[in-house]
């Protein structure tokens, strides 16, 4: 589902994106040996030769420029699927400048995969804009682009229909999606750089309870490894027989504050005022105080490097003695 539209952010991700699929598939380490095995399976001149057209693949693995239909094509026969990752739906939803998505949202909905659409669109091919734990479960476990997607675009759609409830829901399963896919997109290269668009374009969107989201100093890359660390250490410990039987359900444990309380602590954005409802009630300044205060424990207690996250907390916030020691909750057993 690819656009002529020029988006520089999202173009960028999505350029990166492709060519280190490539590369991890094909096990071409370089963009000049990828760019080789792409030539070789060539066939026909194309508008320049191999000798001008070359030195266009590293800029392509740094995202400068997208790629012509003919290297999508070629890279396509090469790699299955991959032209389908460069013109994912999700590059579509976060395109600027914004647009109404309450007509074309269902069309959309339809470029995902069959699990992902039985999910959100119904019989009739109307899309359910529902929201609770078990719905947004069964869409956070479809680990994928296209799960992520599909959130993203339906928290789209609450934002536009004003439905608070589910805006605040949909937001943190979105912000849920993206750690849980931190490992394979940090792998990918755009890891920070896709979590840095979503900070940018969708979560200042997202108001509720007359507050907003601030993701100014989210540790996002920090948070995804220590993820995956806490999800390799409980299977470890509780031995499970086939990991991959049982890793939706670890997942959703530690992201609810199971196996590793603290995870749940430090993952959840910090909530501030929106002043632009009004100044601050003092309740809520007092609240955000209180997170912050806890987060900074957090990382503190279960050894987590400050420096590469709220960088803020260590002046004015940094915790004390006394609340460290109710903190300990929060220490995974057995470390």
């Amino acid at each position: 589902m690819g656009s002529k539209r020029r988006d520089e952010g999202v173009d960028k991700i999505r350029t990166i994106y492709w060519s280190r699929l490539l590369s991890r598939r094909t096990g071409m380490l370089t963009p000049r040996e990828l760019w080789q095995l792409l030539d070789a399976g060539r066939s026909g001149g194309g508008d320049d030769d191999g000798q001008n057209r070359s030195p266009k693949f590293p800029h392509y693995a740094r995202g400068v420029h997208v790629p012509h239909a003919n290297m999508v094509d070629q890279a396509e026969r090469l790699v299955s699927g991959s032209a389908a990752c460069l013109n994912h739906v999700l590059w579509e939803v976060l395109r600027l400048p914004w647009q109404s998505l309450e007509k074309k949202a269902a069309d959309m909905l339809r470029w995902l995969s069959p699990e992902v659409q039985k999910l959100v669109l119904d019989s009739a091919n109307r899309i359910r804009l529902e929201s609770g734990h078990h719905f947004l479960r069964a869409l956070e476990r479809r680990r994928s682009l296209d799960g992520l997607a599909a959130l993203t675009l339906l928290l789209r759609l609450a934002i536009e229909r004003q439905q608070q409830e589910q805006i605040k829901e949909y937001a943190y399963s979105v912000l849920r999606m993206l750690l849980v896919l931190g490992e394979m997109l940090i792998e990918h290269g755009v890891g920070e750089m896709l979590f840095d668009l979503y900070a940018e374009r969708i979560f200042p969107l997202v108001t509720f309870d007359g507050l907003v989201f601030d993701l100014s100093d989210y540790p996002y890359a920090l948070l995804a490894r220590e993820l995956q660390f806490q999800v390799m250490k409980t299977y470890i410990r509780a031995r499970f027989p086939d990991r991959q039987d049982h890793s939706d359900k670890i997942i959703t444990n530690i992201l609810a504050g199971q196996y590793a309380a603290f995870f749940k602590v430090l993952s959840e954005p910090l909530l501030i005022p929106n002043i632009a409802v009004g100044p601050p009630a003092p309740r809520a300044i007092e609240h955000l105080a209180e997170q912050r205060r806890l987060k900074e424990a957090a990382m503190q207690v279960n050894g987590l490097n400050s420096s590469e996250g709220w960088p803020r907390l260590t002046t004015s916030l940094a915790p004390t003695t006394d609340l460290i020691q109710p903190m300990m909750m929060f220490k995974s057993s057995g470390d």
